[in-house]
């Protein structure tokens, strides 16, 4: 690229005063085999408990890739943090014979209820924007094996928490 474009780039930032720290983050644990998830808590890689830099988490979910055969799950796992295993989600719900492929999500549940905790609640702010805060690691906790389950691989979507530098 030109000069012409990079000093575009460096005007917008310098004029609005924000930087590169927008971009999104996207973690994700372990491939997991449900028949065996228990009640074990599963970490996200890379762990984003960063010291200084809170976090929105703008989703939370998981993603199917080999099918299961399983009955439904409403309370399949539980998203939240060391200490609260639920503060984001309390119960994110398992469809029946789940195909590969199938996001089930906070954003994405037509077949499962997956959905954030209330405004004020674990830790939802009043606004309700779930928040990560420094040195916080997000966390998935099972709810039991799964008979006949699938194997997944569990996702979180962060947004860093910006200051206005006005």
């Amino acid at each position: 690229m030109p000069p012409s474009f990079y000093g575009g780039i460096m005007s917008f930032q310098k004029g609005h005063q924000i930087s590169n720290e927008l971009a999104e983050v996207i973690v994700t644990s372990d491939l997991v085999d449900t028949t065996s998830l228990g009640t074990g808590v599963y970490p996200f890689s890379p762990a984003v408990a960063v010291a200084g830099i809170n976090y929105r988490v703008l989703e939370v979910g998981y993603t199917v890739i080999v099918a299961g055969t399983n009955t439904a799950d409403a309370a399949f796992v539980k998203f939240g943090i060391d200490g609260t295993s639920d503060s984001f989600v309390r119960d994110c719900g398992l469809p029946a014979n789940p195909a590969a492929k199938l996001t089930v999500s906070t954003s994405e549940n037509a077949l499962a209820e997956c959905k954030f905790q209330p405004a004020s609640t674990g830790s939802i702010d009043a606004d309700g924007v779930p928040q990560l805060e420094s040195g916080e690691r997000i966390l998935v906790t099972g709810g039991g094996n799964v008979t006949d389950g699938p194997k997944v691989i569990f996702f979180a979507r962060l947004a860093p928490n910006v200051q206005y530098k006005g």
